[in-house]
C-alpha cells in the first residue's frame, strides 16, 4: 500500500504529464489539420498498440541499444585514457590540447557523411559516431579528474614518500574514473545522440531509421512514437547510473584500488607485449619458410614454426622481462613456458570463435574477434608465465 504522501507526491508529478496530454488532444480533436501536422495522443497510442508487439520494432529498439552501448563503452574506455595520458604528460598536453579542442568543435552531424564512407552504413559507422560523440567528453572529465585529485592530494602523498607509480594508481586514476562515473548521464544522451544521426544519415535498421522512414511518409504519429522511444531507452541506459550513486561509487572505486596492478607488473606485462610481437615475427616468418621454402601445408608449418617461436619468446621473456636467476634447468623452464604458450593457443582460438559465432557483430567485423583472442590468450599467458614459469623472478621483483 502506497503511503498517502508518496502518492500525493506521484500524482503530483503526474499531472504536468496528464495536463499537457489533455491539452494537446482537446486542441487537436477536431482539426484534420493540425492532427496531420501534430498528432494527437490517441493516434500516438494507436501506433504503440499496432507496433510494439511486431518484431520489426523490437528489432529497432535493440539495434539502437546495441550501437549506443557499444559506442558509450568504447569511448569512454579511451577518452578516460587519452584524458589520463594528457594530463601525466605535460608537454603531449601542451601540443596536443588544440588539437583535441579543434576536432572537438566538429559538430557530430558533420562527420556522419564520412564515416559511413570509410565504414559502410551498417552497425560500425554507428558505433564509431556515438564513441566519437562521447570520446571528448570522457576525455575531459578524466583529465579534469585527474588535475583535482592531484591539486588536492597530490603535495601530502608526496611529503608521505609515495611513489609516482603508487600516486598514479591510488590517487589519480581512481579520481578520474570518479568524475567519469559522475558524468555517466551526460555520455549515455552523447551516445545516443551519435547513433541516432548514424540511423538518420544511412541505415538498414534503428529507431533513427524507424523515424526516417516515418517521416518520409508524413506518419506524424509514427515519428513522435519512435521519439518517444528513443527517451525511453535513454532513460533506461540513465538508470544505471544509478551504480554510481556515492555509496555505490565508492565501493566501486575501493574495489578497483585493489585489482589494479602494481607499477612492477605493468611493467613486466608491457615487456611480455613487446617480446610477443617479437615471437610473432619469428612465427610468420618460419611458417612461411614451412610453406613456401619447404612446401608444407598450412597445418603442418604451424606445428613446424611454433618451437622457433615458442623459443623466441621464452629466451625473451627470461632475460628481458622477468630476468630469472637460471634456478630452474633450462629444458625444463622451456617445457613449461611451451606447455603454457599451447594452452594460450587454446585460449586464442577459443575465445575468437564463440565471439564469432555469439556476436553480430564481430560476426561482421572479424578482426575484433581475433583481436579478443589475442588479448584473452596474451593475458593468460602472462598470468601463467608469471606465476608458474618465471615465478621466482617474478615474485621476487614484485614489491606487491
Amino acid at each position: 500500500m502506497i503511503p498517502r504522501k508518496s502518492f500525493l507526491t506521484f500524482f503530483l508529478a503526474l499531472l504536468p504529464a496528464l495536463f499537457f496530454l489533455g491539452t494537446w488532444e482537446f486542441l487537436v480533436h477536431h482539426n484534420q489539420r493540425l492532427q496531420f501536422l501534430f498528432a494527437s495522443p490517441l493516434l500516438v497510442a494507436h501506433v504503440a498498440w499496432e507496433d510494439l508487439p511486431t518484431l520489426a520494432l523490437w528489432h529497432h529498439i535493440f539495434v539502437t541499444a546495441e550501437e549506443a552501448v557499444l559506442g558509450l563503452l568504447c569511448g569512454t574506455v579511451l577518452g578516460t585514457l587519452a584524458g589520463l595520458l594528457l594530463w601525466g604528460n605535460g608537454r603531449a598536453d601542451f601540443i596536443l590540447r588544440p588539437y583535441v579542442a579543434f576536432i572537438a568543435a566538429v559538430p557530430i552531424f558533420a562527420l556522419a557523411p564520412m564515416t559511413i564512407i570509410w565504414f559502410g552504413i551498417g552497425l560500425m559507422s554507428k558505433v564509431v559516431m556515438a564513441g566519437f560523440a562521447v570520446f571528448f567528453i570522457s576525455l575531459t572529465q578524466s583529465y579534469e579528474g585527474a588535475r583535482a585529485v592531484a591539486v588536492r592530494y597530490l603535495g601530502f602523498a608526496r611529503s608521505l614518500g609515495a611513489s609516482n607509480g603508487r600516486i598514479i594508481r591510488k590517487i589519480i586514476i581512481p579520481g578520474a574514473i570518479e568524475w567519469v562515473v559522475t558524468g555517466y548521464k551526460m555520455n549515455v544522451g552523447a551516445a545516443l545522440t551519435g547513433a541516432f544521426i548514424g540511423e538518420f544519415v544511412s541505415s538498414e535498421g534503428g529507431l533513427g531509421h524507424y523515424i526516417l522512414k516515418a517521416s518520409a511518409l508524413y506518419d506524424t504519429p509514427r515519428v513522435l512514437f519512435g521519439l518517444f522511444l528513443l527517451c525511453l531507452l535513454g532513460v533506461a541506459l540513465i538508470s544505471l547510473a544509478r551504480l554510481a550513486d556515492h555509496r555505490q561509487g565508492r565501493n566501486i572505486l575501493a574495489s578497483f584500488r585493489m585489482i589494479l596492478p602494481s607499477q612492477t607488473t605493468m611493467r613486466q606485462f608491457l615487456k611480455f607485449g613487446i617480446v610477443g610481437l617479437f615471437g610473432f615475427g619469428v612465427d610468420a616468418s618460419m611458417l612461411y619458410v614451412g610453406i613456401d621454402g619447404l612446401g608444407l601445408s598450412r597445418v603442418t608449418a604451424g606445428f613446424f614454426s611454433f618451437p622457433f617461436a615458442v623459443t623466441a619468446t621464452w629466451i625473451g621473456n627470461r632475460f628481458f622481462t622477468f630476468r630469472t636467476a637460471r634456478r630452474d634447468p633450462l629444458a625444463k623452464q622451456w617445457a613449461k613456458f611451451a606447455f603454457v604458450c599451447a594452452i594460450g593457443l587454446l585460449f586464442n582460438r577459443g575465445t575468437y570463435s564463440l565471439t564469432v559465432s555469439l556476436i553480430p557483430l564481430v560476426w561482421r567485423y572479424p578482426v575484433m574477434g581475433l583481436l579478443a583472442g589475442t588479448a584473452a590468450g596474451m593475458f593468460f599467458n602472462f598470468h601463467a608465465s608469471r606465476k608458474h614459469v618465471f615465478e621466482r623472478d617474478a615474485l621476487k621483483h614484485d614489491p606487491n
